[in-house]
């Protein structure tokens, strides 16, 4: 391994070197990987590696289609954002990325570029959305995370950048309490996006400093809501948790939250 080389090491013997110049991943393992194993790697953690050391802004988040706009759902693992991401997708929204975002500056302001067409949903969503951990095919059962294949005209992908309307941060609050959303101050909301990229302790001085300058811009110019909802997940609570969202995101979008602490309840 050359100095300068990236070695990404899991604990069942599954490895990948991505070179110093990042122009190429290699793979290494004690066992035979399928394809379908191969991806839940290479499409999750570690394309999102390589391209923030690329010096791409990643941020650990979904991203459906909202009136034209790119919005997306960060938040810490286990808060929900491919599930999210998947009501939006059954109730007719296009889905731009599942786990890794990137977000490009242009000349127009924010982009958020296209990912892989495919969801991945732990078992428990898969019964929130559909009634058994059974409803979706599993590639391989090696992996814990079933796809939901967004490739019909019901299902779909959006295949172009979209430009960023908003950003939500996935919360979980009491199972009694209704969904909550509210608008964070600038400086609150860097916080949260500095906490939800990718690679972000893999990173030198420099990178760093670059990656929090793009996310101050992002801030200044792209609503950061944070939406709390309950910890148990099923169908009716998804439903739910769809109207607020989405209605804080038009709101968001066309300007209308205000400019700290605006909620909306849940229907």
């Amino acid at each position: 391994m050359q100095s300068g080389d990236y070695h990404v090491r899991y604990t069942d013997g599954v490895s990948f070197r991505l070179n110093t110049t990042r122009s190429s991943i290699e793979v290494s393992a004690a066992r035979t990987l399928t394809d379908a194993d191969l991806a839940s790697y290479l499409l999750g953690p570690v394309l999102g590696i390589f391209l923030t050391l690329k010096g791409l802004t990643c941020l650990h988040a979904s991203a459906v289609e909202i009136d034209g706009k790119a919005v997306a759902f960060a938040g810490a693992e286990g808060t929900g954002k491919s599930t999210t991401a998947a009501i939006f997708a059954e109730r007719g929204h296009a889905v731009l990325t599942d786990d890794i975002a990137v977000v490009d500056r242009t000349a127009n302001g924010f982009h958020v570029r296209p990912g892989y067409p495919a969801l991945n949903l732990l078992p428990e969503s898969v019964t929130a959305l559909y009634g058994s951990p059974d409803a979706l095919p599993t590639a391989d059962p090696a992996v814990e995370k079933q796809q939901l294949l967004l490739r019909s005209e019901t299902l779909r992908f959006q295949a172009h950048a979209l430009p960023l309307g908003a950003i939500f941060i996935l919360d979980i609050g009491e199972d009694g309490a209704g969904n909550f959303v509210e608008r964070f101050s600038p400086r609150e909301a860097l916080i949260q996006l500095a906490a939800n990229t990718y690679a972000n302790r893999m990173l030198d001085a420099e990178m760093r400093a670059a990656e929090f300058q793009t996310l101050a811009s992002v801030v200044k110019s792209v609503p950061v809501l944070k939406v709390r909802r309950r910890t148990t997940l099923d169908r009716s609570g998804l439903e739910r948790l769809y109207s607020t969202i989405c209605e804080a995101a038009l709101d968001a979008i066309h300007g209308k939250c205000e400019p700290r602490s605006s909620a909306f309840p849940s229907r």
